[in-house]
Formats: structure tokens, C-alpha cells, sequence
């Protein structure tokens, strides 16, 4: 469990700011002070998993750090075929193929859904991962651990990205602050899949 204390130390130090819970689920909500330890642990490891070849802390469960080091690996893939509309960001933190010509080439489709499957897998333990770690002093679920990892990618999101927004509740109501959410007007519903600004 050490290595559980400095890797939230680490990532203490690493993030800026964070999330909230999910909401809309039937996950219980927890505040935003309850999660604080939390929220910045997933902001921390979602910029690691946002940076190719970026160095992992020392100390790093061993686990975590495979999986992050497989999703910086494919983000020379992951990168372009977001920024092509090919895959967005679900409000469930994975992500999912959006309709584009590109993936009309059935190759092409086929190792979009190859690479998607290989990133959503490794999100899905990472997410079980956190879970894990903070379970028994916040209550976390894996629901609630997907949610927030949503909102970060959310306002990580370069312009133009495709992203669906959170179902009604905490979620949601952060999302619909953020500046970029609010410049989609009439289109910044639960749930909607949109290209942020």
C-alpha cells in the first residue's frame, strides 16, 4: 500500500484541479470535498495518459503503470482518429466510433474498433485500479471513477472533438460551467454528443 500513498502524493503534486462525481447513475453522488484526494489523483493520471512517452512516477503500481504506458503508446493512433471525428469521448470515460466517412473503409473501420477495444480495455483497469486504491475511505465505485474520468477528458478535449456530455446531476452541472460547454447554447444537454468549440 505504499506505493498506493506516494502515487497519490505524486499525483497530489501533478494536478492543478478537479472533478466531480457522477451523477445520474445509480451510484451514489459524493461531494466535491469528499472526492478532493480523489479528483486530483484521476486529473493526475489523466494528463500522464494524455502524454506520449511521458515518465511515470517512481513508485508507480506496477499495474497502473502498464496500463498507462499502453495508452501513451497508442496515442500517435488515438490522437489523429479523434481529431478526424472517428472516436469521441463517452460520459462513461471510454471511447466509442462516431459516424465518419473515413470509417467507411471496412480496413479502416476494423482497426479503428481494434485500437478503440485495446485503449477501452485498458481504461477499464485503470478505472478498477482507482476503485481500488480509494474505495474504502470515500465509497468510490467504478461508476463514479468512469464519470470523472469523463469530465477530465471533457476539458481536455482539444477543439472540434467529439464528446458526450454527462447524464443529468453533479456531472453535468460542472460540465455546463465550463466556458466551452457553454458557448454550445441549445446543444449543452444530458447526454448529447457534441464537437466542442
Amino acid at each position: 500500500m505504499n506505493c498506493v500513498r506516494s502515487l497519490g502524493t505524486v499525483l497530489l503534486l501533478l494536478a492543478l484541479s478537479g472533478c466531480v462525481s457522477t451523477g445520474g447513475s445509480s451510484a451514489p453522488e459524493v461531494s466535491k470535498q469528499d472526492l478532493g484526494p480523489v479528483r486530483t489523483q484521476i486529473e493526475g493520471l489523466a494528463q500522464l495518459a494524455a502524454e506520449v512517452n511521458g515518465a511515470l512516477p517512481d513508485g508507480m503500481d506496477e499495474a497502473m503503470a502498464t496500463e498507462l504506458t499502453a495508452m501513451q503508446a497508442r496515442l500517435p493512433v488515438v490522437g489523429p482518429l479523434k481529431a478526424q471525428g472517428c472516436i469521441g469521448e463517452s460520459n462513461r470515460g471510454y471511447l466509442r466510433l462516431q459516424d465518419s466517412q473515413i470509417l467507411e473503409d471496412k480496413e479502416v473501420k476494423n482497426e479503428a474498433q481494434k485500437i478503440l477495444a485495446a485503449e477501452n480495455k485498458s481504461r477499464k483497469a485503470l478505472y478498477r485500479q482507482v476503485t481500488e486504491m480509494n474505495k474504502a475511505s470515500v465509497g468510490l465505485t467504478v461508476t463514479m471513477v468512469e464519470g470523472l474520468f469523463a469530465l477530465e477528458r471533457l476539458k481536455r478535449t482539444p477543439n472540434g472533438g467529439m464528446v458526450q456530455l454527462p447524464k443529468k446531476g453533479a456531472l453535468l452541472d460542472e460540465a455546463l460551467a465550463l466556458e466551452r460547454v457553454k458557448a454550445l447554447g441549445a446543444d449543452a444537454v444530458a447526454e448529447a454528443w457534441v464537437a466542442l468549440p
